[in-house]
């Protein structure tokens, strides 16, 4: 009975965050053929999290991090107009392999503002 309430808090904790702290942006930005576009992303069941970033060979900025707006743990919720939050983790991955085969990805993101942050932009 304890798991299920953890469980619970834990859920009505998420909704309070997407609902309260949280903000959807867009990008779109060029693939490098050789690196792609800098990203290391995890995928988990209900989710594709920012891991980190890469960089090419001579530890030059791919476009992901160039860019300034990308922050490690964002969830990526969108690919070229696909709601990746509609599939399971294997069509995801198949999605984000087949968008790399381009010449330009655009990205939806969800990312999490601290509370203070928050209360300071109000």
């Amino acid at each position: 009975m304890a798991v299920n309430r953890v469980t619970l808090e834990i859920k009505k904790y998420q909704e309070y965050l997407l609902k309260n702290i949280s903000k959807e942006y867009e990008i779109t930005v060029p693939i490098d053929q050789d690196y792609g576009i800098g990203l290391k992303i995890d995928f988990l069941d209900n989710d594709v999290i920012v891991k980190n970033y890469k960089r090419n060979s001579h530890n030059k900025l791919l476009p992901a991090e160039e860019s300034g707006l990308i922050s490690i743990g964002d969830s990526l919720i969108k690919i070229n107009d696909k709601n990746l939050e509609e599939f399971n983790t294997e069509q995801k991955i198949n999605i984000v392999k087949e968008a790399m085969k381009k010449d330009f990805i655009s990205l939806k993101f969800r990312t999490f503002s601290s509370a203070c942050e928050v209360n300071r932009t109000m």
